[in-house]
């Protein structure tokens, strides 16, 4: 399921601990005063950048970035940063990398060795900032992550300080970083435990950010289970002022918490009944992981069922933009709900369409789902069939590689459609699978 959480709001108290002045980057250059002052002014020309970034200025002011990266780089083998400043800078740093063309990789990754360096010195917020820098960045500079487990290690230390907005990003960076850098986890059970006496203080952002967190985060750390009941409880009170990003990750995050903390059924009656109202605004991939998730939980909470047919109603429109396996969880959410709302079956015809230009990029799972969902709609949407022969010759190349659960699907659903060499090859390998 292709989720990524809502990257957190920056703290504005982060920023705010700064003090922009009209300093330029030549009197930085020159700077005479102590090198924490000269740090924070560093970060703040970063802020004052950050604030005013676009085309024009990226190219007006170009001249400044080779400057500034020069300067912050002798400040670095000068040993000029504390621990408060490293964090400043390495966060600002990284809150415009992906704005700036001229944000310097290798500047990144070197403040984040200093910042490793720094960190048992750093006090809550800025090892969050540090933390939630690092996550962010992971994707584009994954060298950015060789200080993420001293972090991690400093935080269950100084978790006792950490307001609200604190713990959910931590929450949100662990999620993001556990892959990578699995000594992340060591700090969850500690942020999970505070987060229950904090809920009270987080912004929906904030609530929605640390529920999908927590069901990332569920297998690796099941103590952070302990967050969820206080989390949900929550959340009915904060419902009228989510956007549709944060509506549509809790209710993937409840689907995939069910089981787990049945508590968390507690908030999915009131964000159904919102969703339909923000749902126009649902890009392709929160529309997709709404209508699985309303799948998943329409027996435990026959209330979210009301959501589907304003979902379904929006995805014709953002089908073309939807990645295979959002196609896929569509078309199978479609096939599991048509009993409940025939409404959902509005939108089969689309996503059979768009399957057809995806298919070849699909993985085996994707495509067994996606073949096992025509076989069950076939007969209410006989539309869906157009994508039939396209599926059945790339089941047909990868059967090799099918699971066994992908098997016993896909033999189902080419009995029911008639694919009969096909059901021959796939019985064949199931018997294998078998013995």
């Amino acid at each position: 399921m292709l989720t990524a959480g809502r990257r957190p709001v920056v703290p504005a108290a982060a920023w705010n601990a700064l003090h922009p002045s009209s300093l330029s980057i030549s009197a930085l250059e020159n700077c005479k005063g102590s090198t924490g002052a000269e740090a924070e002014s560093a970060a703040s020309i970063l802020k004052v950048v950050g604030e005013e970034v676009d085309h024009e200025v990226q190219q007006e002011e170009a001249t400044w970035w080779p400057r500034l990266v020069a300067r912050l780089n002798s400040m670095l083998r000068e040993n000029k940063l504390g621990a408060r400043a490293a964090a400043n800078v390495f966060w600002a740093h990284g809150e415009l990398y992906d704005k700036v063309d001229a944000c310097n990789e290798p500047l990144v990754v070197e403040l984040s060795k200093y910042v490793q360096q720094k960190a048992s010195a750093m006090k809550a917020q800025k090892l969050s900032n540090c933390l939630l820098c690092a996550a962010k960045l992971e994707d584009s500079v994954p060298k950015v992550s060789v200080a993420a487990p001293d972090i991690a290690k400093c935080i269950v230390k100084g978790v006792e300080n950490m307001v609200p907005q604190d713990l959910s990003n931590n929450l949100w960076a662990a999620a993001r970083l556990q892959d990578a850098v699995p000594e992340v986890l060591t700090a969850v059970p500690a942020i999970a435990s505070k987060v229950p006496s904090n809920v009270a203080g987080m912004v929906p952002q904030a609530l929605s950010n640390t529920l999908w967190a927590a069901a990332k985060l569920q297998d690796a750390v099941p103590e952070v289970l302990t967050a969820v009941p206080a989390l949900a409880s929550r959340i009915p009170d904060k419902v009228e002022v989510m956007v549709p990003q944060d509506l549509s990750n809790n209710l993937w995050a409840a689907a995939k918490l069910q089981e787990a903390v049945p508590a968390v059924l507690t908030a999915v009656p009131a964000m159904s009944s919102r969703i339909p109202d923000k749902v126009k605004d649902m890009v392709s991939q929160e529309l997709s992981n709404s209508l699985w998730a309303a799948a998943r939980l329409q027996d435990a909470v026959p209330e979210v069922l009301i959501a589907v047919p304003a979902i379904a109603s929006h995805i014709p429109d953002k089908a073309e933009d939807m990645v295979p396996q959002a196609l896929s969880n569509s078309l199978w959410a479609a096939a599991r709900l048509q009993d409940a709302v025939p409404e959902v079956l509005t939108a089969v015809p689309a996503l059979a369409s768009r399957i057809l230009d995806k298919v070849e990029d699909m993985v085996p799972q994707e495509l067994s789902t996606c073949f096992w969902a025509a076989a069950k709609l076939q007969d209410a949407v006989p539309g869906v069939l157009v994508a039939m022969h396209v599926l059945s010759e790339q089941l047909t190349c990868q059967i090799m590689v099918l699971s066994l659960q992908d098997l016993q699907m896909s033999v189902w659903a080419a009995s029911e459609l008639g694919e009969d060499e096909l059901e021959r090859q796939l019985r064949q390998k199931l018997a294998q699978r078998k013995r």
